[in-house]
């Protein structure tokens, strides 16, 4: 059988604000630790970058990872600077807060996140629906994947470059992760997902 593992999408403005606070990634899982950051709207724009855009990215990856639950990850909670962790109180109150902001503010068309927001490098929440060439997330952007802790893994993405092949450069992502994956789980077992699969596929079209 292959891993159970899931993923979350990690903005490229996010990166930036847990680095500049000197936070690391296992933060861009807790949404306690990120509303003493940022405010509840970035909060809830984040997690609804996760909710609404993780069936946008390539079909390979999301049969083989789960979608990471932002609003339900008790388990992920961390400590403040100063060691304390929140109370469950605390922890149910920002939660409720962060869901209302997905599934209502940010669940309507005009607020919505779009493929393109998996390159902000600010925290906007503006629609982009009205693009003229809105992304294609499997067609224009590459895709690095690494580890968090247990079976959790994030995910950036970034446009693919115009002098090379499309396939050549997904081709990289894949052969990236699957390395990654192969190391923490065994070939035999990295061997079984999807993902392999679609890598193999692709470096069949171009030996072609």
């Amino acid at each position: 059988m292959y891993p159970r593992i899931s993923l979350v999408i990690i903005p490229h403005w996010l990166v930036k604000v847990l680095e500049s606070h000197g936070l690391t990634m296992s933060h861009a899982l807790d949404i306690v630790s990120l509303s003493r950051i940022l405010c509840h709207d970035d909060v809830g724009f984040y997690v609804a970058i996760n909710r609404y855009l993780f069936d946008k990215i390539h079909k390979s990856l999301r049969e083989t990872f789960t979608c990471f639950d932002l609003t339900n990850a008790k388990s992920s909670v961390l400590p403040d600077a100063d060691g304390f962790y929140p109370s469950d109180a605390d922890v149910s109150r920002i939660t409720q807060i962060v869901s209302d902001k997905l599934w209502n503010q940010f669940a309507t068309p005009d607020r919505m996140p779009d493929a393109e927001h998996l390159l902000d490098v600010m925290p906007h929440n503006e629609s982009t629906s009205g693009l003229a060439n809105p992304i294609d997330v499997e067609q224009q952007l590459n895709f690095t994947v690494f580890s968090i802790k247990d079976d959790v893994f994030g995910i950036t993405f970034s446009p693919k470059e115009t002098n090379i092949s499309p396939l050549v450069q997904t081709i990289q992502s894949y052969d990236a992760v699957l390395s990654l994956l192969s190391g923490l789980y065994g070939f035999e077992a990295t061997a079984q997902l999807p993902l392999f699969n679609a890598y193999s596929l692709a470096c069949r079209y171009i030996t072609a």
